[in-house]
């Protein structure tokens, strides 16, 4: 598929990026889309990059892309290409939240990668980071199991930045018996169900029978239930604090902000009737939206600044009520015009 078509057809509120270790040479540190288990198998050969692919595929997800990684090294050299490319899920697979290095630059101190992945690229774009660790298999017990894995939550909150992005991580337990890349499940879920309901597909039986009071913080879990399936528990993020902490509504935000577009705005003269036109735009959108994700919404102003000169920004300030939430968020977007 031509990348002409590749980018007509993407939908960017549901497409994943997995990186992980072809058997191949192929395209590496570079990214790539396939549309078939069989050609990924092709071109990485028997590998976890391809067992990743068909896990996703089997749960229906459309639109995956992939890039090649040979050892640690390489995750230095690709944060200037996940900046650049808001993929909506990254999905490492070779890569373990507990996974880290002495930083030079930090008096030698333990740094897990996905501290600096956070750090490097969360604020420039909405991707969100979704991983996961050993799998629960390995352990003793349940106690074990929790604690290493709410350790490793706790050590990582206390080594990212305070301005980093923290809603665009999400850690989840590897314990479902039947995958051994629960973050890839977990990624397939929120790409493949609407935003309008939770996800939850055929996630098979987990490993241990997990309670909520048993995981404090911020770790995602699966858990058994006597009628039900298995379900997708405690969905949070690493945002610090507010409603943006739960990954059902960030999801609606993230949702929101790729899918308004201003484009027609740029380039032209700032006059009272432009903002008249951008504030009726964002009106009609929000309003599309009323009873789908949103149960209500206020615009609270649409405001012009000077950054340089010929340059000016209109930033959209407003409220919205998503739906099964009784917080308000609040958002802003800015376009230059």
């Amino acid at each position: 598929m031509s990348d002409a078509n590749i980018t007509k057809s993407i939908n960017v509120h549901k497409n994943m990026l997995i990186i992980g270790s072809g058997k191949s040479n192929y395209m590496l540190k570079q990214v790539a889309y396939f549309d078939t288990s069989e050609a990924v198998l092709e071109n990485y050969g028997d590998s976890k990059l391809t067992d990743a692919f068909k896990i996703a595929k089997g749960f229906g997800v459309e639109n995956i892309f992939l890039m090649n990684i040979k050892n640690l090294h390489d995750y230095f050299d690709i944060t200037s290409t996940l900046r650049q490319n808001d993929f909506a899920y990254i999905v490492p697979v070779d890569l373990m939240m507990s996974d880290g290095y002495s930083d030079l630059y930090r008096n030698n101190r333990y740094v897990t990668y996905f501290q600096y992945f956070l750090d490097e690229i969360s604020t420039f774009n909405d991707s969100t980071i979704v991983v996961t660790d050993k799998h629960a298999s390995l352990y003793e017990d349940l106690d074990a199991f929790i604690d290493e894995m709410i350790s490793l939550a706790t050590s990582f909150n206390s080594g990212v930045a305070k301005d980093t992005q923290g809603q665009n991580f999400i850690f989840v337990a590897n314990n479902l018996v039947n995958y051994s890349m629960a973050n890839v499940v977990l990624a397939s879920a929120l790409c493949v169900c609407d935003l309008d309901i939770y996800p939850t597909l055929n996630f098979g039986p987990a490993v241990f029978n997990i309670d909520t009071f048993d995981v404090p913080g911020d770790l995602v879990f699966f858990k058994n239930n006597v009628i039900a399936e298995s379900t997708i528990e405690n969905l949070l993020n690493f945002g610090k604090v507010g409603p943006e902490k739960i990954v059902t509504i960030d999801r609606i935000i993230k949702y929101i902000k790729r899918e308004i577009d201003f484009s027609e705005f740029k380039g032209k003269n700032f006059t009272g009737y432009q903002k008249l036109r951008i504030e009726q735009k964002l009106t009609k959108f929000l309003q599309s939206l009323k009873g789908y994700i949103l149960d209500d919404f206020y615009i609270e102003s649409v405001t012009a600044y000077k950054d340089e000169p010929g340059t000016v920004t209109v930033l959209n300030r407003f409220d919205i009520w998503p739906i099964n939430s009784i917080e308000k968020c609040s958002i802003g977007i800015g376009v230059e015009v």
